[in-house]
């Protein structure tokens, strides 16, 4: 065996061992769901949103108004693609890896996971499905998205999971009404727990761009979920650059995102096989 050789053997044996069937469960389910904040290069950022001034709207529906407003001035991409490392921690559970996520906006999402410079997951989601290989042990996920459902609250499909990855602002989670907190051209929507989301939740975007800038969700123990997002400011565009995540609930978990070699409207490619060689995997499964 060659020194190449054996060096690949070597990376393929370390891979193995750091990422078992349940650590690639959680890392898709992470990268996918709560991780689920992602890079951006925006084109064409609006700066010049004009807000609704409140003492001119019906009484009760101001806050949701503007909340619209904001989120119907938002630019949306049609491709994208960018580069990531993540780094998820959780109790003695630490795991660095890398990867790239492309996309059709409101179309398919398309995910690569791996480590060492080897890919060690691949993702699909579709409008109704969610499939996930495991090139370890050429295993298989085809699994309804309607799943996830089990799993998040509040959660409406693959544009909504878009939307999370992309850092649009999202209205749909919303009900009829929302409580507002303006502070510096920040403006923080937030609302109760309800039989569509049970849980407080408040969304902070940019009043000038639109942008998200956090999302914070609070359960009956107080217990926190957050997501925060750091944008920067490059040749007259705002790109999104980093997502840090941390929540109390169900588990304590930190996610930290990077992105790098962001594309907007570019073509990309997402190439997706599964072989009928391919051994096919339940949740259950992954889970064990």
């Amino acid at each position: 065996m060659d020194r190449n050789a054996f060096k690949l053997k070597y990376k393929m044996q370390q891979i193995t061992k750091s990422i078992t069937p349940a650590t690639i469960l959680l890392i898709s389910i992470l990268v996918l769901f709560s991780a689920c904040k992602s890079s951006q290069h925006l084109e064409g950022v609006k700066t010049d949103v004009t807000t609704v001034p409140l003492e001119k709207i019906e009484k009760g529906l101001a806050e949701m108004a503007l909340l619209h407003q904001i989120v119907d001035s938002t630019p949306r991409c049609h491709t994208f693609s960018s580069n990531f490392s993540a780094n998820i921690s959780m109790a003695d559970f630490n795991q660095s890896v890398s990867g790239q996520i492309r996309m059709v906006y409101d179309s398919i999402l398309w995910i690569s996971v791996g480590k060492f410079g080897i890919e060690a997951i691949r993702i699909l989601v579709s409008p109704d499905s969610l499939y996930i290989l495991n090139k370890l042990d050429q295993s298989a996920l085809i699994q309804d998205l309607s799943f996830v459902s089990k799993y998040l609250s509040g959660f409406k499909g693959l544009k909504h999971l878009q939307n999370i990855l992309l850092g649009y602002p999202i209205a749909e989670i919303f009900n009829s009404s929302c409580d507002l907190l303006i502070e510096n051209q920040n403006y923080t929507f937030a609302q109760n727990a309800s039989a569509l989301f049970p849980y407080r939740f408040s969304m902070t975007v940019d009043s000038a761009t639109s942008q998200l800038e956090q999302w914070e969700v609070n359960n009956k123990l107080n217990q926190k979920a957050s997501i925060q997002y750091t944008w920067l400011l490059d040749k007259f565009e705002n790109i999104l650059k980093n997502i840090q995540i941390e929540t109390a609930f169900p588990l304590p978990v930190n996610v930290e995102l990077n992105y790098t070699k962001t594309a907007i409207n570019q073509t990309v490619k997402m190439p997706f096989t599964i072989s009928n060689k391919m051994r096919r995997v339940s949740i259950g499964q992954l889970k064990k």
